[in-house]
């Protein structure tokens, strides 16, 4: 008798960690927080079944008010004090991240003209 699919055993307890990590009151988005889109990359992401569509589209509205000046997105953290000569440049460096991050996902999910439209 074989045992259960180590695959399916795995991808059942990675569905319990994401969701237990995830915040899903769009209240809590601005805060250093896990949203759904830090797990989910595209409409056909075999993890996207775990949030309500109207989540998902939430969180893509959330991402695009997020847009600071129109040009790039900018972390919702800082060094707390720690590094400071470094932060200015380390931040540079993860607005880039994150704005080619959400870019990618704006694209996957077919709302880059509602970005660039702005």
């Amino acid at each position: 008798m074989a045992g259960p699919d180590f695959k399916q055993i795995l991808k059942q307890r990675l569905e319990q960690l994401i969701v237990k990590s995830v915040e899903t009151d769009p209240k809590n988005w601005a805060a250093y927080a896990a949203t759904p889109l830090k797990f989910i990359t595209s409409p056909d992401d075999p993890f996207i079944h775990l949030f309500d569509t109207q989540l998902i589209e939430k969180n893509l509205a959330f991402m695009i008010d997020e847009l600071g000046d129109n040009t790039h997105w900018a972390p919702n953290w800082d060094w707390s004090g720690n590094f400071e000569k470094h932060w200015p440049v380390a931040r540079t460096e993860w607005s880039g991240n994150l704005t080619l991050r959400n870019m990618i996902l704006l694209r996957n999910f077919g709302k880059v003209d509602g970005v660039l439209g702005r």
